[in-house]
C-alpha cells in the first residue's frame, strides 16, 4: 500500500468543557508526550487501554513501550492532542495487513468524554479511509463502556466478537 505523508498542518479542536485542544500528527520522537500521557492516566485507565494492571510500572519498560508506539507510526497514522505545551492524549492505527490496521487510543482521564475520542476516532476513520484500508481492528474488555460507546457515536458499521471477558471488534470503513 503505498502512501503520502504530506505534513499535516495542526489542527484546533474545542472539546464541549470549553477548553480547545490543538491535534497534530504523531511523530517517532514523540516518546516523551506518550509517557506524559502514561503517567496522567488512572490505574483503571490503564488497565481499560492495556488490559493488564500497570500500577507501578518499571520506568525503562514505559519509557521502551512509548518508544515502540511512537515509531509504529512508520507503519501507520497517530495524532496527538495538547492543551497548550501538555499532551492530553492520542490515537493511532498500524497495518496489519493491506486491508485492515488495529487501532489504539489513550486519554487523560481529565480529558475524557470531552468529545476528544469521537473527533479522534472518526479522524482515524477518515484517515484509514485514504490509505486505502478497508477495516479497522481492535480488542477491548467487555467491562471498557467508554470504548464502546465511542464507537456507537462515530456512525460506521463494526462487529463485536466477545471472548471470555474481551471483544474483538471490527469497524468496516
Amino acid at each position: 500500500m503505498t502512501r503520502t505523508r504530506e505534513r499535516e498542518k495542526p489542527e484546533l479542536l474545542t472539546l464541549h468543557n470549553g477548553k480547545t485542544v490543538t491535534i497534530r500528527r504523531l511523530e517517532p520522537t514523540d516518546a516523551p508526550h506518550l509517557i506524559d500521557v502514561f503517567d496522567h492516566l488512572s490505574a483503571d485507565s490503564r488497565y481499560h487501554r492495556f488490559n493488564v494492571v500497570l500500577d507501578h510500572p518499571d520506568p525503562a519498560y514505559v519509557r521502551q513501550q512509548a518508544e515502540m508506539i511512537a515509531q509504529s507510526v512508520v507503519n501507520g497514522r497517530g495524532f496527538l492532542a495538547f492543551d497548550g505545551p501538555d499532551p492530553v492524549g492520542g490515537a493511532r492505527y498500524v497495518r496489519v495487513d493491506d486491508n485492515s490496521a488495529e487501532i489504539a487510543l489513550s486519554f487523560r482521564d481529565d480529558y475524557q468524554a470531552q468529545g476528544l475520542g469521537t473527533h479522534l476516532l472518526r479522524k482515524l476513520v477518515q484517515t484509514a479511509r485514504e490509505d486505502g484500508y478497508t477495516y479497522l481492528i481492535g480488542i477491548a474488555q467487555d467491562g471498557n463502556k467508554g470504548l464502546w460507546a465511542l464507537l456507537d457515536k462515530i456512525d460506521e458499521p463494526f462487529t463485536r466478537t466477545p471472548d471470555h471477558g474481551f471483544s474483538s471488534f471490527t469497524i468496516t470503513l
